[in-house]
């Protein structure tokens, strides 16, 4: 842990806790060796202790002696998630109940936000996993009541994890329909401040105060925050689910024209036929890229193939772009198999595209082929940093997809109407453009290689 005191968030008071942290460290606990304290707080101690059965370090939190274990630990434990700290027993000693759980290494989102901003694409991704946490949780009944930046943990692969279960209800309980306000003041929904019944949507309103301090006033989390925020819990996303997808829907917001095709495909995904589906426009814009592709080589023997190269990019653009929006629309989740679907044609897509203008005779084939090699190299690591870190930049600037179909499209009407840059002229500025892409990857890769380095030294 970065800094022991901020584990918990916030420094611990009970003076009978204090007098007998001394002594713990060096001492068995059942089967825990006390090794060191690595963070206090409001709910309990906490330190890093080795389970001497399975030789393995964990992390050991004492609670005020108050409290009992069963509330959080049962609440944790009845989930099996990744974003969700994992809770290995409950016990007792001299008195005060203790929970063995996953010992993690990095920093809370609170350490985070106190070394700097976040970029756009690590706020999505933490609320995103933090959203997929809370849905696990909810589906089991479950409301956190307490979710704040000090009980978001970020790992030092990237992984987020849902902290602190303590004051957790389930649905339905005597404790969720109202009486005592229990949570963080500043994160407590309206419902809670007031001591009325709290359910999933209580949650959505926490994060949504979250994902607040961390955009920072950032105006692409405008609605998002507009319905996570509202007074009225019906009038915030129904659930964690529909905030993660709408959360996904931000991830090209970087982009140029992002916001005005956002808002374009919204208007339009809500005029779609019910009986039409994601995968159907998935299958579209890989019809687009193949037409793309065959009309750009036709323009080898008539410039007039062009102008259906253009209208293919364009049906490319709004099969591409409607699946996704499609299904964000709708409230649901797209299955995993049109997940799959949308990369496989993604990259098809790429090499119907630079195939056909490599045979397109404005440009040499080996140049082309080596910008498609390029593109993908760079799609495949953006792909793995996201799996290996957990939280990666998910762009690599301000030209994304769409910026790119509308240079293409504006390039062949250039040379549609007649003009024709010499293929030298043509060649060069391939061959620019590649030798960028080599950098970008070669410059991301040592960076990922020195942050591996850092994170597993010994290999």
């Amino acid at each position: 842990m970065s800094s022991p005191d901020d584990f918990l968030e916030t420094p611990a008071f009970d003076l009978v806790a204090r007098a007998v942290q001394a002594r713990l460290i060096g001492t068995m606990v059942s089967h825990y060796r006390i090794e060191e304290r690595i963070g206090s707080g409001g709910m309990g101690i906490v330190y890093r202790a080795r389970d001497t059965r399975l030789q393995r370090d964990v992390a050991l939190k004492f609670l005020p002696a108050a409290w009992s274990a069963d509330r959080e630990a049962r609440a944790a434990a009845a989930l099996n998630h990744p974003n969700i700290c994992t809770i290995h027993e409950i016990g007792a000693h001299d008195g005060r109940s203790f929970i063995a759980m996953e010992l993690l290494e990095g920093r809370t989102l609170k350490q985070e936000l106190g070394v700097g901003s976040l970029e756009l694409g690590q706020i999505i991704e933490i609320a995103s996993q933090v959203a997929d946490a809370l849905e696990a949780a909810h589906g089991k009944g479950i409301i956190h009541r307490d979710i704040k930046p000090g009980n978001i943990f970020i790992t030092a692969r990237g992984v987020v994890k849902v902290l602190d279960f303590g004051i957790a209800v389930m649905a339905d309980s005597p404790d969720s329909r109202g009486g005592t306000a229990m949570g963080t003041r500043a994160y407590m929904s309206p419902e809670q401040l007031q001591g009325r019944a709290v359910d999933a949507r209580t949650d959505v309103f926490s994060l949504g105060v979250v994902i607040q301090q961390m955009a920072g006033g950032t105006a692409a989390f405008d609605r998002i925050l507009e319905r996570c925020l509202a007074n009225d819990p019906a009038a915030r996303f129904g659930s964690a689910a529909e905030l993660r997808a709408a959360l996904h829907g931000l991830r090209e917001l970087t982009f140029v024209f992002a916001d005005f095709e956002r808002r374009l495909l919204e208007r339009l995904a809500r005029r779609v036929p019910r009986g039409l589906r994601a995968n159907h426009f998935t299958a579209l814009g890989m019809v687009g890229a193949a037409g793309a592709g065959v009309a750009y080589a036709g323009a080898r023997y008539n410039p007039a193939w062009l102008w259906i190269a253009s209208v293919m990019l364009a049906v490319h653009w709004l099969g591409d772009s409607l699946d996704g929006t499609l299904a964000r629309v709708r409230g649901a989740e797209r299955p995993k198999y049109g997940f799959y679907l949308d990369h496989v044609m993604g990259a098809l897509s790429v090499v119907c595209v630079g195939l056909g203008i490599g045979f397109s005779g404005y440009v040499s084939l080996s140049l082309a082929l080596g910008a498609v090699v390029g593109y993908l190299a760079l799609a495949v690591n953006v792909y793995l940093e996201s799996s290996v870190f957990g939280i990666a930049k998910i762009e690599y600037g301000r030209i994304g997809p769409t910026e790119a179909r509308l240079a293409l499209i504006v390039l062949n009407t250039v040379l549609a109407l007649g003009v024709h840059p010499t293929v030298r002229v043509a060649n060069w500025t391939v061959a620019v453009v590649l030798a960028g892409m080599a950098l970008v990857f070669v410059w991301r890769l040592a960076r990922n290689l020195a942050r591996l380095s850092r994170l597993e030294p010994e290999r």
